[in-house]
């Protein structure tokens, strides 16, 4: 009977033992098997883009250099202006200029005060008066140059009545007085001219309507009714190109010089007649 007991009672202990020592908590799990080893990978370079140049926000300057001529005006006031050598600075420029048979001369170095504009400052010209040339500016758009002084042509150095300001283009000028002649007077009115005239033609006709200063035509009327056009035609600065033209729609012709004196294809007038205006 005491064997029985000192069986169980150790029986007991070993199960209490057990416990204590957490021998029945389950097992861990097992770590999952090494794959096979990663060879190590070789360092990647760096790959920079290439420097950018750095921006340069001046605008453009345009290109300004060459032969600039004087436009939409009368031939008579033509004018060239050369602008050559330039630099980061400025350039430099002459002028020729016209007020018909005035002219005037110009040279200096300007200096850009814009990415389109330019200064001429004063400088000294030789001369019987010693004049200091004014400031003459200069401003672009696009092809179209235009110049102003200010200032009167004698303070430039020029002749009379002279002036370089304007608008100026690198192409053909445009002058409003182009194809005179032929806006005035048909061609009929210009053959009997040319035989009423001769010789003197071209210097007394041509040349004062092409390039001189034209008013007209003027409606007016002979004393007989006839209805007719008057011009007056003065070339400036040369009196002696002064002209009147009476043309009438009978075909009759009448013309007066202060150099040729009264010349008409009338049989019946020996001076220009009086004129009726409405």
């Amino acid at each position: 009977m005491l064997m029985t007991w000192n069986r169980r009672a150790v029986a007991a202990c070993l199960l209490l033992c057990l416990a204590l020592c957490g021998c029945g908590s389950p097992p861990e799990a097992a770590a999952p098997a090494a794959g096979p080893e990663t060879p190590p990978t070789e360092p990647q370079a760096q790959i920079s883009a290439p420097p950018q140049p750095e921006q340069d926000e001046t605008p453009a300057r345009p290109d300004v250099t060459g032969e600039w001529h004087r436009t939409d005006c009368h031939s008579g006031l033509w004018s060239t202006v050369t602008i050559d050598r330039p630099t980061e600075e400025g350039f430099r420029v002459t002028a020729e200029c016209a007020y018909f048979s005035h002219s005037g001369e110009l040279e200096g170095t300007a200096r850009f005060t814009g990415p389109d504009t330019a200064l001429l400052e004063g400088y000294g010209v030789d001369g019987p008066y010693g004049y200091e040339v004014a400031p003459v500016g200069f401003r672009w758009e696009g092809e179209i140059l235009t110049i102003e002084s200010g200032t009167s042509g004698g303070d430039l150095g020029f002749g009379m009545n002279v002036t370089i300001d304007g608008t100026y283009t690198r192409d053909e000028p445009v002058y409003l007085n182009a194809g005179m002649l032929d806006r005035c007077l048909t061609a009929e009115q210009q053959a009997a001219l040319r035989e009423l005239l001769a010789e003197n033609y071209g210097d007394y006709l041509v040349f004062p309507f092409q390039e001189g200063a034209v008013q007209g035509p003027s409606p007016c009327a002979l004393p007989d009714g006839t209805a007719a056009e008057e011009y007056e035609v003065l070339f400036p600065t040369l009196g002696f190109y002064c002209l009147t033209l009476v043309t009438a729609e009978d075909g009759r012709i009448y013309y007066v010089n202060p150099d040729m004196g009264f010349v008409t294809n009338d049989p019946l007038a020996d001076e220009m007649p009086p004129l009726s205006r409405e």
